[in-house]
């Protein structure tokens, strides 16, 4: 998704639409790691910390967020790393407040679609 554009989704199962854009700001990113403990009930030292988002953020990673008005209720995370001897975005995390839902499906083909464009 080239800088500056965002994608709306919606559908008739769903009675909002979900924003995706870019995660910038260091509150939305506090968002992400509260995400990250509410999906998998996991303890502060297993998430990707703020101060690693912001790092890998700045050397080239992607974090995008899904949001259903002000609320963040998804995001995909890659970062940039070298696997024999190229440079790749490695995957690392997809999470939704329901992994099924339909922000989950966007955040991914978001991500690959920033790929893409860098």
């Amino acid at each position: 998704m080239p800088e500056g554009t965002c994608t709306t989704v919606s559908s008739a199962t769903e009675t909002s639409s979900i924003l995706i854009r870019d995660i910038e700001l260091i509150s939305e990113m506090r968002e992400v790691e509260s995400l990250q403990k509410e999906v998998w009930a996991c303890e502060d030292r297993d998430i990707v910390p703020l101060t690693i988002l912001v790092a890998t953020r700045e050397l080239g990673a992607i974090l995008i967020g899904a949001f259903d008005g002000s609320t963040l209720i998804g995001f995909a995370y890659s970062f940039i790393g070298r696997e024999d001897e190229r440079m790749v975005h490695h995957s690392h995390m997809l999470a939704g407040e329901s992994p099924s839902t339909l922000c989950c499906r966007t955040c991914r083909e978001n991500l690959n679609d920033h790929r893409i464009h860098e």
